[in-house]
Order: C-alpha cells, then sequence, then structure tokens
C-alpha cells in the first residue's frame, strides 16, 4: 500500500464506542500470505503555544466483524511531538481482515516545554571570533482533538 493521508472531519462518519462518539474510517486487509506491519502516525497542528493532534485508536476485525485486537490512545508512542503505532499482523493474525481507525471526543491534555537554542558569532578587535549563546523556553500545550489527519504506511507487502 503506498503511504496515504487521511482526515477527520465533521463529514466523516460517526460511531458510539465504547469509550466515547467518534469518527471512523475502515479498512479492508488484504489475505494474509506474508507477515506485514501497518505504521499510523499523528502530528499537531496549531500555533506553537497550543496545538491539537488526533489520537489515532485501532481495531482490527475478523471477516464477521467481530473484533480480535484493540488499540487505545494510552499506547501511543511519542515521535517527536506526534504520536505512532505500529500493528504488525503475524501468521496468528491471520483472520483479521478490517482495520478501524477512529479517534474519539476523549479530551487528553499533554504540555511541554520546548528549548530554543540561537548562536551568534561576534569578533574582537583584534580578530579573534567567539560564539554568544542565547535561548528560551516555550511551554506547548497539546490537546487531543477527534479531527485532524493521520497518516498510514504499510511496510512487508509487495506491491502489485
Amino acid at each position: 500500500m503506498t503511504p496515504a493521508d487521511f482526515t477527520f472531519d465533521q463529514q466523516s462518519p460517526v460511531f458510539q464506542f465504547d469509550s466515547a462518539r467518534g469518527y471512523f474510517t475502515l479498512f479492508r486487509l488484504p489475505a494474509f500470505t506474508t507477515p506485514y506491519s501497518i505504521d499510523i502516525e499523528s502530528t499537531p497542528t496549531g500555533s506553537a503555544q497550543e496545538m491539537s493532534l488526533l489520537l489515532p485508536q485501532a481495531q482490527l476485525l475478523d471477516d464477521n466483524f467481530n473484533m480480535t485486537r484493540t488499540f487505545g490512545a494510552d499506547d501511543l508512542r511519542a515521535r517527536g511531538h506526534g504520536v505512532e503505532r505500529v500493528i504488525f499482523i503475524n501468521p496468528g493474525n491471520a483472520t483479521e481482515r478490517y482495520l478501524l481507525v477512529y479517534a474519539t471526543d476523549k479530551a487528553v491534555e499533554r504540555e511541554r516545554i520546548i528549548g530554543q537554542l540561537n548562536t551568534a558569532t561576534m569578533s574582537a578587535p583584534n580578530g579573534i571570533f567567539f560564539n554568544v549563546y542565547t535561548g528560551n523556553s516555550v511551554k506547548t500545550r497539546i490537546m487531543a482533538s477527534p479531527v485532524g489527519s493521520y497518516h498510514i504506511q504499510v511496510d512487508g507487502l509487495a506491491a502489485k
């Protein structure tokens, strides 16, 4: 599968999940022939002080739409300011046929302090150069959002 970007917005389908209401996308997985992985990433949007971040959750379903595995917002891995999840499809998961990616309106807030360092080169009258370092810290608030975009990449499957 070619890497692709997807967006949840007010026109996306909505479903009432166990934890909260959320937007979703349903993908049909290929029939299992070889192990592969699905990488789902989301990066924040907004200003340096106030950002929003889609927290993509996932469920894997069999042919009868019975849930086989679930991945919540709490087990996302930090990647820069964004988040990432890698789902592995192995022989033990050969019956999984659908990937449901969704984001709910469950409120989560993260706060990060980002340091900024600036360097300026100065010269003295007798030909000596020295560096002057200045910097500041910017506090960034990242709020979870049920709307936004996410990126999916599948590795391990041959292109057809």
